[in-house]
């Protein structure tokens, strides 16, 4: 209940001002109908809460937006083959599919030489904070991904990252990918190839 109500009053502005404005609307009915000193009071602390509330929805950044920003971070590292700035946010004992730190940023760094993905969108978060200092995103991918003769448009994938607050931010620990029906690989491994 908690978790949905600051969900409601930070991370989701326009819903909020939605129910703002509708609120806001019957306490003006009421007052109209009632005409009396408190409905009064109760109009303009309603016209008094709606920049307070939304102010504190757009000034707030919650855990969950923190981690969306970094996976989108993480997008954009990619898309600009900066396989230095995806390096510097791994965690040291981060794994991928069995692979290590230092395998991954080796498969990473040679497959970004041979690659480029643009157009990048990442989309359906699904983020879950099992700890106070961990968290971890489960998320669509898209981009299109070209390099050695290689042309393939929209590449559809669904990748779970897990993530471990630190000194400097939120850093990647684990990453693997989700098999859909339009992304059936089970391995990263397979992506580096």
């Amino acid at each position: 209940m908690l978790d949905s109500l600051s969900s409601l009053l930070l991370e989701r502005a326009w819903i909020l001002a939605v129910i703002l404005v509708i609120a806001q609307f019957s306490l003006i009915c009421l007052w109209s109908w009632r005409r009396g000193a408190a409905s009064k009071r109760a109009v303009w602390i309603g016209f008094a809460a709606i920049p307070i509330l939304l102010s504190m929805s757009a000034l707030v950044v919650t855990t969950r937006e923190q981690v969306v920003a970094v996976c989108h971070d993480l997008a954009r590292y990619v898309e600009d083959g900066n396989a230095a700035a995806v390096i510097a946010r791994l965690t040291d004992d981060f794994r991928a599919d069995g692979m290590d730190r230092s395998q991954f940023e080796q498969r990473l760094t040679d497959a970004m030489v041979r690659h480029r993905i643009d157009h990048t969108r990442l989309s359906a978060f699904d983020v879950s904070l099992p700890a106070p200092d961990r968290a971890i995103a489960e998320f669509d991918a898209s981009g299109l991904v070209r390099g050695d003769g290689l042309l393939m448009d929209r590449v559809l994938t669904r990748w779970r990252l897990s993530f471990r607050s630190e000194a400097g931010g939120w850093r990647l620990e684990g990453a693997e990918t989700v098999p859909t029906p339009f992304f059936p690989i089970r391995r990263i491994e397979s992506l580096f190839d």
